[in-house]
C-alpha cells in the first residue's frame, strides 16, 4: 500500500515520505531529515476516514507517566516494531483508540528522533444481529 514519492531531485525514492515534496532522508541529514513512514494502514492520498496524529514528544508532555508506561521499555523510537505502536497507543490512549500508522521525523532544534503516531477510533466487532 506504499505510494512511493520522488526525492527533491526527482529520483524515485525508497521512503514513504509523510509530505510530498518534504524528501530530506536520514543518510543525507541525519539530524534534520523529514517526517517518512515506517509503516501504514490506510492510504495517505485519501481523507476518507478520521485519523488523528500525535507526536510522542507532546505525548511525553502531556502525561510522562502514561507516556513511560506506554513506550518506556522498548527503547528507541527509531525501533519501534507495528505491534509495540499499536499496544502503545492503546494503553496510552485507550481500548477504543488504535494505531493506523507510524513515522518519524526529527526534531528540528536538538536532531533527536520524533514519533508520529497516526490514530482512529477502532471499529467495533459487533454484528448487530442474531445467530439464529
Amino acid at each position: 500500500m506504499h505510494n512511493f514519492d520522488t526525492d527533491f531531485m526527482g529520483r524515485p525514492s525508497t521512503y514513504d515520505w509523510v509530505e510530498p515534496g518534504q524528501t530530506r532522508t536520514p543518510e543525507e541529514y541525519p539530524y534534520n531529515f523529514d517526517a517518512h513512514f515506517k509503516w501504514r494502514e490506510f492510504d495517505k492520498l485519501a481523507h476518507d476516514e478520521p485519523r488523528q496524529v500525535f507526536y510522542s514528544d507532546r505525548m511525553l508532555s502531556w502525561d510522562y507517566e502514561k507516556y513511560m508506561e506506554s513506550f518506556g521499555s522498548h527503547g528507541w523510537l527509531t525501533s519501534l516494531t507495528k505491534e509495540q505502536c499499536k499496544k502503545a497507543v492503546e494503553t496510552y490512549f485507550g481500548a477504543s483508540q488504535e494505531c493506523v500508522g507510524f513515522a518519524l521525523c526529527c526534531n528540528q532544534s536538538t536532531g533527536y528522533p520524533i514519533g508520529i503516531f497516526f490514530v482512529k477510533p477502532k471499529q467495533s466487532n459487533q454484528a448487530g444481529g442474531s445467530n439464529g
